[in-house]
């Protein structure tokens, strides 16, 4: 049988924020639509009292309002960083807990340095925090040196460009289509990351045609072999091996077709219901070419799918959407990278990316964005001082949250207008304490971002406030 359609939870501890109604959204979302307990406590399975630093036992404990779902652009988002689950406040907002649990689709709209922020949760120093209706907001936090990047506009098209000559799939990417063709990018740059996946798309008349190669991960120095045991040429389960994959589409996004080629040269394919998965006919056998080469140190492919085939199929060719996903089982290194985040496990993909020539220029939009600070340690004014920035401009210089909150334990709020952003918006936290300490580091609390209306005024510069 072909990939089990098992719904894959998404959310990953590879610190992920994602969309949640309510939280972070399309147009026309106000509240989650999955009830809280109340606003008085987290969504989560137990209660755990104990004060943590360890971002993995935090994970351990998560819970939340269970899968969320994306819209093209975020119009509001409320982050509770380090919290061990989701909460509403009294307001009916919600607020997601962030790192996300561990999955298989990681960060699929935000990001972090890993390697210079922590994270920490104070659950016996919440219910002190004075000056909010929100104390639990503040009793977890991120603390250290580096960013959080929040794509505020999700990728909506990619390029394939046109080619005058159809590539011969021999699985040699030695083609002059491959040669004058510009990569395609996988979702947050993941191609670049070890081991580098490089993907090549074209089109013309007759078809479209793609060029895949990955490099084997390397553990001391040695390539570590592929995981490779499917060779059939019909219905062979690729997605066990090393593998790579093709999700197409049309505007209508309701019939699909999926296509797989195994490292070990095995391929698979299968018309999908896209709405209704169930009904998906994993017996289908389209008209495809596709030729794989190996050695230990990479393995490549070359796919054709001719137009008659998508047509027959039921889809538009002239309003193709795709997505693609590369495999990498060796452990070591990126695992499943894609061209957009699919929703789902990929053989339910719900996600995908327009076919066009060119991609549309992302206007720029004008964000609210609240810093929420509170001081959990028992720190003198002076200790622990740090630069808070936006979009790489220094909101806050020389931030002592003990000293302008007027105390440890109290809740001290920011606010800036008209924060400008077209594709990413960049809050950064830089140290001025020349050793960085659990008393020296930066700190924050929480992060909202809102969507201003088209008649709010510019941004105001210091709009700074405590609650």
């Amino acid at each position: 049988m072909k990939r089990t359609l098992t719904l894959i939870y998404w959310l990953s501890l590879a610190y992920t924020v994602v969309v949640l109604p309510g939280c972070m959204v399309g147009p026309k979302y106000s509240r989650p639509t999955t009830a809280a307990e109340s606003s008085d406590a987290y969504v989560w399975a137990g209660k755990h009292n104990q004060d943590v630093n360890d971002v993995d036992t935090i994970d351990g404990w998560w819970q939340g309002f269970g899968d969320p779902t994306t819209a093209d652009l975020v119009r509001q988002a409320r982050l509770n960083f380090g919290a061990p689950g989701d909460r509403r406040d009294n307001q009916g907002n919600a607020w997601l807990s962030y790192p996300r649990p561990r999955g298989p689709w990681a960060q699929v709209l935000a990001d972090t340095d890993t390697s210079t922020l922590g994270w920490y949760y104070r659950p016996s120093g919440a219910g002190k925090v004075e000056g909010t209706d929100r104390p639990w907001v503040y009793g977890s936090g991120l603390r250290g040196q580096g960013k959080v990047v929040l794509h505020v506009v999700l990728p909506t098209q990619v390029v394939v460009p046109v080619t005058k000559r159809a590539p011969t799939i021999d699985g040699k990417l030695d083609d002059v289509c491959w040669q004058d063709a510009q990569p395609t990018p996988f979702w947050r740059d993941e191609h670049l990351l070890d081991p580098k996946t490089t993907l090549f798309m074209c089109r013309d008349t007759e078809g479209i045609y793609f060029g895949y190669r990955r490099p084997a991960s390397v553990r001391e120095g040695r390539p570590i072999p592929f995981t490779a045991n499917h060779s059939g040429t019909k219905d062979a389960n690729c997605w066990e091996d090393d593998d790579f994959e093709i999700y197409l589409t049309d505007k209508g996004r309701q019939i699909g077709l999926q296509f797989g080629v195994s490292c070990a040269g095995g391929r698979f394919d299968m018309l999908a219901d896209i709405p209704r998965p169930a009904r998906s006919n994993m017996n289908w056998d389209g008209d495809w070419t596709y030729a794989v080469r190996r050695t230990p140190e990479e393995w490549l492919a070359e796919v054709a799918i001719p137009l008659s085939t998508i047509r027959e199929a039921g889809l538009d060719p002239s309003s193709l959407a795709l997505n693609c996903t590369s495999q990498n089982l060796s452990g070591v290194g990126q695992g499943s990278i894609v061209l957009t985040h699919p929703g789902a496990d990929f053989g339910q993909c719900q996600g995908f990316l327009d076919v066009v020539e060119q991609l549309a220029e992302r206007p720029s939009r004008r964000y609210t964005v609240r810093l929420h600070f509170a001081e959990p340690e028992d720190v003198s004014p002076g200790e622990r001082v740090f630069d808070v920035k936006l979009q790489d401009e220094t909101v806050l210089g020389d931030l002592d949250i003990v000293k302008e909150a007027g105390g440890r334990n109290r809740a001290l709020v920011k606010e800036f207008a008209g924060v400008l952003a077209s594709g990413e918006l960049v809050l950064e936290l830089v140290p001025k304490s020349p050793e960085t300490t659990e008393k020296t580091a930066p700190i924050v609390s929480g992060l909202e971002v809102v969507e201003e209306s088209p008649t709010r005024q510019s941004r105001s510069g210091e709009g700074a406030g405590t609650e």
